[in-house]
């Protein structure tokens, strides 16, 4: 084959792969499922009608899976044929991390929206409130159930004990100067001493009393 020939064919070739890439990352910022993208923060949600146009809600797994979409929503029939294919039926969004915490996040047209806000748009009907706590501490897990409303530090009490406590137990640590274990717990932005304690199953039993009294429904052992 001659010089001529060789680069048609290649550019041919070129082309047909470069017009898979487009159609894909066509499809992909309508709604894909991609893992890189950056986290934004709480923004006003779409009308409820056109989330459920959007998703399906698994209310036994709290997932949403991408419905069919109208061609229409698309620039062109490739776009909506590759996107169909490759995302309707499937878990939409993807799991990022926040403070130490995991949640899932949906896209549409460069639109991110939190997976749980979107749940609680679709079941209610009305725009969620700033904070949704998950009561079980699971930020993936977007069951009903599962959400509720909070203010600040009501979404503050309900976390999992830091992995920087040595000690094994919320709200408890073990003060050099007097050799025992300091239980103390957060109430409005300020901490409160417990007392101190012997063992650290003794301050953590006095945590867990003051907690729930404090605390209420946002009270968590762990």
């Amino acid at each position: 084959m001659d010089a001529p020939k060789r680069l048609f064919w290649r550019f041919m070739v070129t082309r047909r792969k470069n017009k898979k890439k487009d159609a894909l990352a066509g499809a992909v910022s309508l709604g894909g499922n991609a893992h890189d993208r950056m986290p934004m923060s709480n923004k006003k949600l779409p009308d409820a009608e056109f989330l459920r146009q959007l998703f399906s809600y698994e209310r036994d797994t709290g997932l949403l899976r991408w419905r069919p979409l109208p061609a229409s929503m698309f620039p062109d029939r490739r776009s909506h044929k590759t996107w169909t294919t490759k995302f309707c039926g499937e878990i939409a969004g993807y799991v990022f991390e926040n403070s130490g915490m995991h949640y899932r996040e949906v896209c549409f047209k460069k639109n991110k929206w939190r997976a749980h806000r979107v749940v609680w748009k679709m079941h209610y009907g009305v725009e969620p409130p700033e904070i949704i706590d998950h009561v079980d501490g699971d930020g993936t897990n977007n069951k009903i159930e599962n959400l509720r409303a909070a203010t600040v530090c009501q979404n503050g009490w309900n976390v999992k004990r830091s992995t920087r406590n040595k000690s094994g137990y919320k709200g408890v640590s073990f003060n050099n100067q007097k050799k025992k274990w300091r239980a103390a717990i957060r109430v409005l932005k300020k901490d409160i001493l417990i007392g101190y304690y012997k063992t650290p199953e003794e301050a953590s039993d006095a945590y867990q009393k003051a907690s729930a009294s404090y605390h209420g429904g946002f009270y968590r052992k762990t």
